[in-house]
């Protein structure tokens, strides 16, 4: 059966982009209208497929450079523009700080590899927001434009297979659509965020598509097999895509395949003639063929009118859709149309493959860093101060400032490195195990003391300081260090991702499982984010299947942790919480979009509970001492400014910088030795 393209596959597309549109805007029906991406995949690996195989039954060959010529010049124009637009649009209401990690996002865009970036990210502790990049939804670009690069030789090698064994080819699709799926169930339990951004994962769907090109060349005699199927095929899709339908996201994925499927074969079979007039009306078919535009265009539109406006969703998703339309409007007419349809450009398809990466490369690597990382106040930006403006040098105690160092609030924002800030995040993860109890040594002394830093993320920012520590007062340094890992055993942040919740359990495991006395452990220094219920609601769970409280939990697992310490012969000094923000403002992107330094003082939240716990038990028991560096940092406790003698605080809004650590290193120290823990 000969391809032939349907206006109502463009209508299909319709239904797709503003699924996701709806989506993004957080319209209350629409919680599932993220499967409008799924749409798309089958779509685009039916539309692939019918191609090529027409092209390889009417020709005996696929042309590849034609056929990449022809994918660079529909998809490259277009995602060139948006992204570098993009880029400098965000110059007037980002600060460069919130910038920074979109240069490896635009980067991972033009280039194709956005997934991974966005799998990668969604798994880093330290790592930006990814919900927060205005290059978010290329991600689903990325996967398709994988496909498009392998699928080409894929069906070529099963077509020479299939002359010695005629079902190659559909056993070939069908193995790795399985094969897929298989993966996509896996990874739904070991690790959600691969199996929504992960290619091996989402592969399936383009495939599927493929299954379905391959079947439909064969339903022209069959067309009773889904006569009527194709509203019925819609509305299932719109139910999946609603808040009525509440399964999994893996499952609903694979639901809003296998309705789309049925949609495209009922749409291309015409069993369904009163579906085909309404999908081929003349607006619905065109918004269907500027879809690729809209979609380009409606999240970085979206962040935009959430960063202008506070409205309700459904006055979002409407301006956010009437913008978004009129830009891939303009784009397909000025743009994309013109490009697809040169007759000069498709006689030079190799030639337009390679412009095409050219101009991607040089736009990546010499043009949007620079734009992103520009050191510019954002004009349009409100400010994003959170906390009371310091009237004068000093608010509290200054006993700990040292002469200067404190900058009047009405000063300037000091020049700042904020990339090497916002990278800074102290050492690496670093354990030992029962088996293993040398790769976490940082310093070997000979003073006789052996210490032991064990903590969370705030463990790493501090470890540098401790390696200077042990190695100016000679004593043996060793690391149990793992983000999103408190110090206490039997329990784990809510926000770790899985090799994080793997290290953790390992290093923790060994902990209190012996290690201290295998290693001889004199002193072990815990520090960790708070994570008590009053500073961070449902941040805490256990892992040994308690039901209690989280400040029950807390209590417990302190009590019993501190204890297995003074049993295997270790004295404990606990480091207070530090000062963290719990609204989600970023004190270093303040700092890097403020005028003055008093526009980011930060307000001291109450102590966690876990302090009191801990302080508790220091009372009680000799093996266990605490101490405070929070005045050393924040001298005019409990206003706080945001720099200390040209350095920034803060690195994130739950961390203190590695940078104002050791800028602070004597004070630290001495109030460390103070303890008489370090001989």
């Amino acid at each position: 059966m000969a391809w032939q393209h349907r206006p109502a596959l463009d209508g299909l597309r319709t239904v797709a982009v503003y699924l996701v549109l709806c989506f993004h805007a957080k319209l209350a029906w629409a919680d599932g209208g993220f499967i409008g991406v799924d749409l798309f995949f089958v779509l685009s690996g039916f539309l692939v497929a019918s191609i090529l195989l027409e092209e390889r039954y009417t020709t005996g060959t696929i042309k590849l450079a034609s056929f990449f010529g022809r994918r660079i010049r529909r998809l490259l124009p277009a995602a060139l523009v948006v992204v570098v637009a993009t880029a400098a649009v965000f110059l007037l209401v980002a600060p460069v700080v919130r910038r920074l990690p979109w240069v490896g996002d635009a980067q991972a865009s033009l280039l194709y590899v956005a997934n991974w970036r966005f799998l990668h990210n969604a798994g880093d502790y330290f790592g930006a927001d990814v919900n927060t990049s205005p290059y978010l939804h290329f991600w689903s670009l990325s996967v398709e434009e994988q496909f498009y690069v392998a699928f080409p030789f894929v069906l070529l090698g099963l077509v020479a297979l299939k002359k010695w064994w005629r079902p190659a080819l559909v056993t070939g699709i069908g193995v790795l659509f399985l094969a897929s799926v298989g993966a996509q169930l896996w990874w739904m339990h070991a690790d959600a965020n691969h199996a929504y951004y992960g290619t091996d994962a989402r592969i399936y769907q383009p495939l599927a598509g493929v299954l379905a090109a391959i079947a439909w060349r064969h339903l022209a005699s069959r067309r009773r097999a889904l006569r009527h199927a194709g509203w019925p095929m819609l509305v299932g899709l719109l139910l999946v895509s609603t808040s009525l339908i509440d399964v999994p996201v893996s499952v609903r994925g694979l639901l809003a395949t296998a309705f789309g499927v049925g949609l495209v074969l009922a749409v291309m079979t015409r069993t369904s003639p009163s579906l085909d007039r309404f999908l081929s009306l003349a607006p619905i078919s065109y918004l269907g063929r500027i879809s690729y535009g809209t979609y380009l265009w409606h999240w970085p539109v979206l962040l935009l009118v959430l960063a202008g406006i506070h409205a309700d969703p459904w006055v979002v998703a409407l301006l956010t859709a009437a913008i978004a339309t009129g830009l891939a409007a303009l784009s397909y007419e000025l743009l994309e149309h013109p490009v697809r349809r040169s007759a000069f450009l498709s006689k030079f398809s190799g030639q337009t493959v390679l412009i095409g990466l050219t101009c991607s490369v040089l736009a990546a690597y010499a043009v949007l860093p620079g734009v992103l990382k520009s050191d510019t106040r954002p004009a349009l930006a409100s400010s994003a101060a959170s906390a009371p403006t310091l009237t004068g040098t000093a608010v509290g105690t200054t006993t700990n400032a040292r002469a200067g160092e404190i900058a009047k609030p009405s000063d300037p924002v000091p020049h700042i490195d904020w990339e090497a800030i916002s990278r800074s995040r102290g050492f690496d993860t670093s354990y030992c195990t029962l088996t293993d109890t040398t790769s976490c040594v940082a310093h070997t002394g000979t003073s006789g003391l052996k210490v032991m830093l064990v903590g969370d993320s705030h463990a790493r920012v501090m470890a540098p300081l401790m390696l200077k520590l042990a190695q100016q007062k000679n004593f043996t340094l060793a690391y149990s260090m793992v983000a999103a890992c408190p110090w206490q055993n039997g329990v784990i942040s809510k926000f770790a991702a899985p090799d994080e919740q793997s290290g953790c359990s390992a290093a923790r495991s060994a902990l209190y499982g012996g290690l201290l006395q295998k290693m001889d452990i004199d002193l072990v220094v815990l520090t960790e984010m708070p994570r008590s219920a009053d500073s961070w609601e449902h941040g805490l769970i256990s892992t040994t299947g308690s039901t209690a409280s989280v400040d029950q939990l807390n209590l417990d697992t302190i009590t019993s942790s501190l204890q297995t310490i003074k049993r295997d012969g270790a004295k404990a000094l606990a480091i207070d919480s530090w000062i963290v923000r719990y609204d989600g403002v970023n004190p270093l992107e303040c700092l890097s979009g403020a005028k003055t330094v008093g526009d980011c003082a930060v307000t001291a939240p109450p102590p966690p509970l876990t302090d009191d716990f801990v302080h508790t038990l220091d009372v009680r028991s000799s093996a266990v001492s605490t101490t405070n560096i929070n005045d050393i940092v924040c001298p005019t406790y409990p206003v706080c400014q945001a720099v200390l003698n040209g350095i920034p605080v803060w690195r994130d809004d739950k961390h203190y910088s590695t940078e104002v650590l050791l800028d602070h290193y004597d004070e630290i120290r001495d109030r460390l030795v103070a303890t008489g823990l370090f001989g």
